[in-house]
């Protein structure tokens, strides 16, 4: 009944039968589960979406539902800013569903939970061997290189800033990032009395 009400659109009475099964441990309380996150999700109520996902991700009956549930627990938890949970939630999706059609962005969002996290070091290694990168890894994986060529630039490896901050300068998604890591670049390579070329970069900036 909570199904149908879904089908045809009556949220509401939708949400109402299916929490009715959150309590039984068994295939039907997976399934509501899993269709009560997409309910609550289409009544805009991303909170109560991502604790049903996280009850369909902790039974077995229906092992994409489990995984399904366990992705969506994961998103949901980094749009929600638990980044805690987000972490832990998809570093668990990728270890156990290796083979995912969704690999790609499972890296990416573990990526930007990384980038959340001030974690560039990881966050770079995760998304740079990503092949063929979407937008939203292109702008991820600018953003993170970006970030750790300040890293460098701080701990005074101005070498290594450089080489990390061309990386970045590859994906110029992000205008204003674009711009703070040219001018970085420009005084690292001042650092290193690479005056000609740090000229050039300030020069660009």
């Amino acid at each position: 009944m909570g199904y149908a009400y879904y089908k045809v659109g009556n949220n509401a009475k939708a949400a109402q039968e299916l929490e009715k099964l959150i309590e039984r441990q068994d295939i039907y309380s997976q399934s509501g589960s899993y269709t009560l996150g997409e309910v609550f999700l289409k009544m805009n109520n991303k909170q109560s979406a991502r604790n049903a996902f996280f009850n369909a991700s902790r039974l077995s009956f229906d092992k994409q539902l489990q995984e399904d549930g366990l992705f969506q627990y994961a998103k949901l938890s980094y749009e929600l800013d638990f980044n805690s949970q987000a972490l832990d939630a998809t570093r668990t999706y990728l270890k156990n569903y290796p083979n995912s059609a969704r690999l790609n962005e499972a890296k990416v969002l573990l990526g930007e939970v990384l980038l959340n996290a001030k974690n560039y070091k990881e966050a770079v290694e995760i998304l740079e061997p990503i092949q063929n990168k979407s937008q939203s890894a292109l702008i991820a994986y600018q953003k993170v290189t970006y970030f750790r060529g300040l890293e460098y630039y701080n701990e005074r490896a101005f070498e290594n800033a450089i080489g990390i901050f061309l990386r970045s300068l590859k994906n110029p998604t992000d205008k204003k990032i674009k711009a703070l890591t040219t001018y970085w670049m420009a005084e690292s390579m001042y650092e290193v009395r690479k005056y000609t070329e740090s000229v050039q970069t300030f020069q660009d900036f």
